[in-house]
């Protein structure tokens, strides 16, 4: 097993990005954006390396493919199972060390897509390109990083409490990846794949 269903691997990773989070009312300086979005950069560029990626993707994609998403009625089955097991979800995310504020802000920011994106379904398709997702996720973190080293951000305090958020959005869905791949929970790793598209949408 290598680091992409690595439950732990990336629960430590977000905690650590969200542990450095400056309080809501502190702006945030391009160091302290380029040292968050260097988490989710090391994060994501780690997991592309590992030998065990391509076999781990297998994994991941075999049991995205156990849901017919094409089934008569399937999206409305979808957003109600994030209504009626998202307690379960959380608890499941918190039993694996995540810390639950950032449990219960991810499990919020994917009620809101799954409820309110009009392309919910145009969405939930692309989510079959797991590789592309991962890699749009290392150069989103890796690319806002090098321009916050280099002072090079030059952004309103909410556009940078707004970065940041997308930061641990993107390590986040692939936390909830990995642990739902750990517990065969397919339809959340679905809802986490739709989180990287969401912040991908915004960046690009």
């Amino acid at each position: 097993m290598g680091v992409l269903v690595d439950a732990r691997f990336w629960t430590m990773a977000t905690n650590q990005m969200w542990l450095s989070f400056p309080p809501p009312d502190q702006p945030i300086s391009n160091q302290q954006l380029a040292e968050i979005l260097e988490i989710g950069c090391q994060t994501f560029s780690e997991v592309l390396a590992d030998p065990e990626y391509a076999r781990d993707l297998e994994e991941v994609v075999a049991l995205r493919g156990t849901v017919d998403t094409e089934a008569p009625g399937w999206l409305e089955d979808f957003r109600g199972f994030f209504e009626r097991f998202a307690q379960r979800e959380r608890a499941l995310l918190v039993q694996s060390q995540m810390e639950e504020q950032v449990a219960v802000r991810l499990l919020a920011t994917l009620r809101e897509i799954v409820a309110h994106t009009a392309d919910t379904e145009r969405w939930i398709a692309e989510t079959e390109d797991l590789d592309r997702l991962f890699r749009v996720s290392r150069e989103i973190c890796c690319g806002y990083a090098e321009r916050a080293r280099n002072d090079a951000i030059r952004a309103s305090p909410e556009e940078r409490r707004k970065l940041v958020d997308d930061a641990i959005e993107l390590v986040g869905a692939g936390a909830m990846i990995a642990i739902n791949t750990a517990a065969w929970e397919a339809t959340s790793v679905i809802g986490g794949s739709l989180m990287i598209i969401g912040v991908a949408r915004r960046r690009f």
